[in-house]
């Protein structure tokens, strides 16, 4: 009779487990790193790389530098020549080099590399000695302040999120344990991703799944690559 009871207590718990598992309203994904690339703006020689790959940089943190020679001979050839003029009066004719100095100036600026965010160096394409060319990939960095998360939901669950909801994102801790994240849906995809079969029957249209994007501030626990539940939160 006891063996019976714990039998049956046992079957009852496994049939509740198996409902919750069926019935949860978790969307499985993996987060993704917020990569952008950053290009070189001049034409130069690399003289200087301030970074190794695996690095995290600041905003406006010096990354690299390229040689500035010619430039700056030509911005001290420029306001000679300004001065020149301003000497002997013929200030009509100071106009132009005075713009011309600006650009060479701005030029100069170009050659010192900066990070436009707070971010961590993955790739450096040139290394130090090497021709840089405008707009040739210097360097590809990923947002630490953002991450993305991507998931894909069945048809039948879209009813249950729109674009702009706050949702809720888990991530695994040790031990089995799971860490809350907030964020926002950015985008619901217009088509499915997954057509389990070219004729689309009543019962299989609601199969197709939806890519769906959340925006989440990265605390710095999140790495691009992990696996994540999203819930939703209305």
């Amino acid at each position: 009779m006891k063996n019976n009871i714990i039998l049956s207590f046992g079957l009852s718990l496994l049939l509740i487990l198996g409902c919750e598992g069926k019935n949860g309203s978790g969307f499985y994904g993996n987060f993704e790193a917020d990569e952008f690339i950053l290009s070189s703006y001049a034409n130069g020689r690399l003289i200087s790389l301030l970074v190794n790959e695996g690095d995290t940089c600041s905003k406006d943190q010096l990354l690299a530098v390229a040689d500035t020679t010619i430039l700056s001979l030509e911005r001290a050839k420029l306001k000679s020549s300004i001065k020149a003029l301003q000497e002997i009066g013929m200030f009509s004719q100071m106009e132009p080099l005075v713009y011309e100095l600006r650009i060479v100036e701005e030029r100069i600026k170009l050659c010192y590399v900066k990070s436009p965010r707070r971010a961590k160096i993955h790739r450096i394409n040139p290394r130090e000695g090497e021709y840089l060319l405008e707009g040739a990939p210097l360097m590809v960095l990923s947002d630490l302040n953002r991450i993305y998360f991507t998931a894909y939901v069945p048809g039948e669950s879209l009813h249950s999120i729109s674009s702009g909801d706050p949702v809720e994102v888990l991530s695994d801790l040790e031990g089995g344990r799971l860490a809350s994240h907030k964020g926002v849906v950015l985008n619901i995809s217009e088509r499915p991703q997954f057509i389990p079969s070219m004729v689309q029957t009543r019962s299989n249209r609601v199969k197709q799944h939806y890519r769906i994007r959340v925006e989440l501030v990265n605390d710095g626990s999140l790495k691009g690559g992990m696996p994540g539940e999203l819930i939703p939160l209305n």
